[in-house]
């Protein structure tokens, strides 16, 4: 009756499971595809329609509900990282640039710890910016959702299913909503709180727009912490 689903973001599909069967390492990895059949034949690329998302080990966690699948990206991918980029506790009305980090493409891991203040904030990162133009990864506090927007998205007239709004439930974990983004050039993923929520969506924003901001609104919300990496290529 009440699905706990995988993903809930609108491009995370036939999904690939792994285990060493040797026993060398004792773990599963999941490998999906970002892709959405509603328009994964139109998508406006040269070069494929759609990749593979992140590997993310999983494991089982109990919940208050019962039992739910935890998802978590790979140890290995922390050795693409580069510098740190460091915000300390930060108030939150409005939007704020994160002038502390200037990415020079859209490859990039971010971590923010956000405090909730407000019953009535949404809240989060814009991402991708140029102009009016977004990807949007936010929590509204008045219905415990974590949130993709994809609605004013660069290079989303190309099919009208692809301007998506896409949701997912969450509750705050002490007062604290984590949020744990990728960004990949034609991909967002998020994990949220720890991997007890996940959400993956494709984009396709223009080489140039690297901008990013933090927001709150209808009240404030503090950013406990935020760390930022550009992350190398795995070539």
């Amino acid at each position: 009756e009440h699905a706990n689903w995988l993903d809930y973001g609108p491009d995370y599909y036939a999904v690939r499971s792994y285990r060493d069967y040797d026993d060398a390492e004792n773990r599963t990895v999941l490998m999906g595809w970002m892709g959405n059949w509603e328009y994964a034949q139109t998508i406006p690329t040269s070069w494929g329609t759609g990749v593979l998302a992140l590997p993310r080990e999983i494991e089982l966690s109990s919940y208050a509900g019962g039992l739910r699948v935890v998802q978590k990206p790979i140890p290995a991918l922390e050795t693409l990282r580069g510098d740190v980029v460091e915000v300390g506790e930060t108030a939150l009305e409005g939007t704020r640039t994160l002038s502390e980090f200037s990415p020079t493409r859209n490859t990039y891991e971010i971590e923010a710890t956000f405090a909730l203040s407000d019953a009535d904030t949404q809240f989060g990162v814009r991402l991708a910016i140029n102009g009016t133009r977004n990807i949007t990864v936010g929590y509204d506090a008045r219905t415990s959702t974590l949130f993709i927007d994809r609605t004013q998205a660069e290079n989303s007239d190309f099919n009208g299913l692809f301007s998506k709004y896409a949701v997912a439930p969450l509750q705050p974990e002490n007062g604290l909503i984590k949020l744990h983004i990728f960004v990949d050039q034609s991909s967002v993923e998020v994990f949220a709180n720890d991997g007890d929520v996940t959400m993956t969506a494709t984009i396709l924003p223009n080489p140039g727009s690297t901008g990013i901001e933090l927001f709150s609104e209808n009240g404030s919300t503090t950013l406990n912490t935020l760390q930022a990496w550009e992350l190398s290529s795995i070539w």
